[in-house]
């Protein structure tokens, strides 16, 4: 209301734009929501992704070590220099695994085998310093070899845990080596602080969101079900798509659930266990 001093006149003024800018907020509360769901599903995605990668590394230190003492055992055999010789090889192994994350996995692998390759040989030549021509070059090569597809199918078998799949569903014909069981639903879980692990694990559990990629391991429909072919909408039976069932929901289905959790107030809830406790 406009009082016009003076008189006893009262306008009312009404603004033409209220009803565009109340459209344009709940447009913007919209793109809010979606961004912070795509946000925490990310996270989550994330946090998988560097527990697996922290028992890659773990586990690969364990599988250097066994394959240099199956392989050169009479020359490194005393403990003191086994461990010398993997204080040499393993910061190579380890950074080349970083710096090819991008790489299709058995070129990876072979890198990374690869990498270890020069400071063997230098840890070899220098317990034999006066005989440089009885260094074992065959044993070398077994090694690389054997060490990239015990590495390949490290991180095959790792993937699979941690997305929940059997070998025999990405590869039929493939032994396991290391019997790696199920992580389970929240496989990152034991990796993280005890406020952290109440999201993800409401995430994982609770709206049963798993780690993605699945689909990308058995080459299904948003995986490719046929080497670089789509399928036919025609052939794909919706039925088969779901968490859980033999094709996998598309990460937009899956944000759009968290989606669905913030505006029902689900996730404000698990925010304010979160805060329990805090000084603020």
């Amino acid at each position: 209301m406009l009082h016009i001093p003076g008189t006893e006149l009262q306008y009312s003024i009404h603004s033409s734009l209220a009803l565009v800018s109340t459209r344009y907020t709940l447009t913007a509360l919209e793109v809010s929501e979606l961004l912070a769901a795509s946000h925490v599903y990310s996270l989550c995605q994330a946090l998988d992704l560097r527990a697996m990668y922290t028992e890659m590394r773990v586990r690969t230190k364990g599988i250097t070590r066994t394959l240099l003492s199956d392989t050169f055992g009479k020359i490194f055999a005393a403990p003191e220099m086994l461990e010398n010789v993997m204080r040499q090889v393993l910061p190579d192994i380890l950074g080349e695994l970083d710096q090819t994350t991008g790489v299709p996995l058995k070129a990876r692998m072979e890198r990374v085998a690869g990498a270890s390759i020069a400071p063997l040989l230098k840890a070899l030549t220098s317990h034999r310093p006066c005989s440089t021509s009885s260094v074992p070059l065959g044993n070398i090569m077994r090694f690389r070899e054997v060490l990239a597809h015990r590495l390949e199918a490290l991180l095959t078998e790792l993937r699979c845990a941690f997305m929940g799949l059997s070998l025999g569903e990405i590869s039929p014909s493939s032994q396991s080596l290391f019997d790696i069981p199920s992580m389970g639903k929240a496989p990152a879980s034991r990796y993280l602080a005890p406020r952290t692990r109440i999201l993800y694990e409401f995430v994982r559990i609770e709206l049963g969101i798993p780690m993605a990629g699945g689909d990308n391991l058995r080459k299904t429909v948003y995986g490719m079900r046929a080497q670089d072919q789509v399928v036919p909408m025609g052939e794909f039976d919706l039925e088969e798509a779901g968490i859980g069932k033999s094709v996998d929901t598309t990460p937009g289905d899956k944000t759009s659930m968290i989606v669905e959790a913030i505006r029902d107030g689900r996730i404000a809830k698990v925010m304010a266990k979160m805060c329990e406790g805090l000084d603020m």
